[in-house]
């Protein structure tokens, strides 16, 4: 990823790859890195990208939820939805087709956001997996951690890495 965090350090996936994760799913608490991450080890598939930004949880919270702020971070999709849990989400571009389908698993304003992944871009269903957000104040700001589980590839991971910097980059302008 490119960018840095506030103190000029570049934000990191932690425990990127299969086998690894973090306390953010295994309860677990690990060592802190130059970047304020921390990891531990464990056996899963889920990749984890933390970093911290310089934004009150609630702005952070808008951005993840609000349709117009999404559009601004999240590959120009708009967030379709009524966030309650079970309900349907869909990102959809600027002409309104979907591009991202899933059920919305958890909603803990302004804390936790879940839900299932389906990647539609091209044309045929992709199960992508379970995408869990969890915003928690930390000095200055907040703490904004994505946790991708399951089922993804090079492609969504790499997306994945993209969306936690553009998220930092949208609540931090320069």
């Amino acid at each position: 990823m490119s960018g840095s965090t506030t103190d000029g350090s570049t934000p990191e996936a932690v425990g990127s790859g299969p086998g690894t994760t973090t306390g953010a799913t295994s309860g677990a608490t690990g060592a802190t890195g130059s970047g304020g991450t921390s990891a531990t080890s464990a056996t899963t598939s889920d990749r984890v990208y933390r970093v911290h930004v310089a934004a009150s949880p609630e702005a952070a919270w808008a951005a993840l939820t609000e349709p117009g702020r999404t559009r601004a971070w999240y590959y120009g999709t708009a967030a379709r939805t009524t966030w309650e849990v079970g309900s349907p989400v869909e990102y959809v571009d600027g002409d309104g087709t979907p591009q991202i389908r899933g059920t919305v698993l958890a909603h803990d304003p302004p804390r936790t956001l879940s839900h299932t992944f389906v990647a539609v871009w091209s044309g045929a269903p992709d199960d992508q997996g379970v995408l869990t957000w969890t915003v928690e104040p930390e000095g200055d700001g907040c703490r904004i951690t994505l946790v991708h589980a399951g089922g993804h590839g090079t492609e969504t991971a790499e997306g994945s890495a993209y969306l936690v910097e553009a998220l930092k980059q949208h609540l931090e302008p320069a």
